[in-house]
């Protein structure tokens, strides 16, 4: 069975330009720690980091509709439903009415499971367009290739307006720029670890976590 090292571990080296409007695309709240802090000792610190970068809320989901000009009655699209902020109220998107919103700390704790509650907190946090996007990037370690050091992630990416699963991978990447995230996020979408937005979403994380190697009888 495949273990998390092993998704860390894929991937391919190299690095990516600088943006120039990258501060603005992503806005102000990313890239909270150095890897030096990345090992902590209480789990319990997950939580306030994605919490001051504005990932912790609960998805809302209402209704679309609109007034017929022609009755003047509200009408419900039935087929179609919102998701929201809960913090703020901000439209996240449009989804179809099966569409079963999960927060982003309780998707990425459902996918990574034993490794947020091990003393890992992100090195980096990004928070695209109030939560919309989320990618949360754990510090992996550090492997010598062609003798040079080369860091390695393992990473957590999520959409709440529909554009996305939620997704879990490796990574050698660290962002910095549009360009690098672009690259990350598609090498996490090549690990194959995802999760739709569904009423059966838990059972998908958990075969996740099982995929990972990340489950009790198996940490020893």
């Amino acid at each position: 069975m495949p273990k998390v090292d092993e998704y860390i571990n894929r991937g391919e080296f190299g690095k990516g330009g600088v943006a120039a409007n990258f501060d603005a695309d992503f806005g102000p709240q990313w890239g909270m720690l150095k890897d030096e802090t990345i090992k902590q000792t209480s789990p319990s610190e997950l939580y306030p980091i994605l919490d001051n970068a504005g990932a912790i809320f609960t998805p809302l989901s209402v209704s679309p509709g609109f007034n017929n000009p022609v009755t003047n009655q509200w009408v419900d699209d039935s087929d179609k439903k919102y998701i929201l902020n809960g913090n703020n109220g901000v439209k996240l998107g449009l989804v179809g009415k099966d569409y079963n919103p999960k927060s982003h700390y309780d998707t990425l704790v459902g996918g990574f499971g034993e490794l947020t509650g091990r003393g890992y907190i992100p090195t980096k946090v990004l928070n695209f367009d109030d939560g919309r996007k989320v990618m949360v990037i754990f510090f992996g370690g550090v492997e010598t290739v062609a003798d040079r050091l080369h860091k390695k992630y393992v990473a957590y990416y999520n959409a709440l307006d529909g554009s996305s699963t939620a997704r879990f991978g490796g990574t050698d990447i660290c962002v910095i720029c549009r360009n690098t995230f672009a690259r990350a996020r598609r090498q996490i979408r090549e690990s194959g670890l995802s999760a739709r937005h569904t009423a059966n979403m838990d059972v998908k994380l958990a075969e996740i976590r099982q995929e990972l190697g990340l489950v009790e009888a198996e940490m020893g």
